[in-house]
């Protein structure tokens, strides 16, 4: 089988796996600048036109043709919709989308409508408001008929509520500033109260067969960088994997998912759920989930069913490295 891998960037690990596993004949990598390193790991390579510009997916779909591509994996969050909204087009020339419905991917991606579908369906999610329902100075309902609170204390955290990697994200403490950030930004603004607890990173595998979470695993996070997890270590908790695995089947996920939830004691809270690959997953493949071997099981029509059992304690640490061409 042959995969093709889109905005493939710095995620130079994420093919070398897809490469070292056996089911996977050729891994083909595409992006829109040559200077993105994890071309060059790939079997073979292609520069394309940007996500935005008219022909992209054209030359997307002329590659598949090119390459006899079996499945594809998009990792960039505007191109996980145009692929998964998209679906029907690749699966009627045989190409098998590793990405979820195109519901599940927009609400995930909305961090208000996200958190807001999760409390409703009693998973607890961090306490999600625009930023002009916060400046209020009552109380309101939303749409759901939940109260909104807009007197929570200050510092808050404030972010595009299509934002992705901890761009553009700020800690506001105070009214004056919020307000200002609000009449300034161009999208439109959430505020999240800061979380009681410790911040933990999970990857998880749905199965596209069964629609059950058959691999999880669980790191805690010791340093971040640029939105990602630098160094973090495993954590086998058993209780936490099973409320991420209801969260993610709540949502209607499948294939590779990455999820942030905060934990103070046995209480979990859900930050927020990224329906793609996180950049924290090669923790969990040095630990044993083999997520390249799953998807391929699945573009084979076989069903995953085994869980994932990894030691406690194991410490991943980022480096930078270099690509010469």
């Amino acid at each position: 089988m042959n995969l093709l891998i889109l905005s493939c960037g710095t995620r130079n690990k994420l093919v070398g796996y897809f490469k070292s596993c056996d089911m996977w004949d050729k891994v083909v990598a595409c992006d829109c600048s040559e200077y993105a390193p994890a071309l060059y790991a790939a079997d073979k390579y292609y520069i394309v036109p940007k996500m935005t510009s008219p022909g992209y997916f054209d030359e997307i779909l002329s590659v598949c043709a090119q390459e006899e591509i079996n499945a594809i994996l998009p990792l960039q969050e505007d191109e996980l919709i145009l692929i998964s909204e998209n679906r029907a087009v690749f699966e009627a020339a045989g190409i098998f989308p590793i990405i979820s419905s195109p519901e599940a991917v927009k609400l995930c991606r909305d961090k208000y409508a996200l958190n807001s579908y999760l409390n409703e369906k009693g998973i607890k999610a961090v306490e999600t408001f625009t930023a002009e329902e916060y400046l209020k100075d009552s109380i309101a309902e939303n749409g759901s008929g939940l109260p909104i609170v807009s007197d929570l204390k200050f510092p808050v955290f404030v972010k595009p509520g299509l934002g992705a990697g901890s761009i553009d994200t700020f800690c506001v403490k105070t009214k004056v500033l919020l307000s200002a950030l609000v009449s300034e930004s161009d999208s439109e603004l959430i505020v999240q109260p800061a979380c009681k607890g410790e911040e933990y990173g999970i990857d998880l595998f749905v199965d596209f067969i069964s629609g059950k979470a058959v691999q999880i695993f669980i790191k805690k996070k010791i340093s971040m960088k640029a939105g990602e997890t630098e160094k973090s270590v495993s954590v086998v908790n058993d209780k936490l994997a099973a409320f991420a695995a209801l969260a993610v089947e709540a949502v209607g996920l499948k294939g590779p998912v990455d999820m942030d939830v905060f934990v103070d004691g046995e209480e979990f809270t859900v930050l927020e759920i990224n329906p793609r690959f996180g950049g924290g997953y090669p923790h969990a493949r040095e630990c044993g989930m083999d997520v390249p071997t799953l998807i391929a099981r699945n573009v084979k029509g076989e069903e995953n069913t085994e869980s994932l059992s990894y030691k406690d304690g194991v410490v991943c640490m980022k480096y930078s490295d270099i690509v010469t061409k």
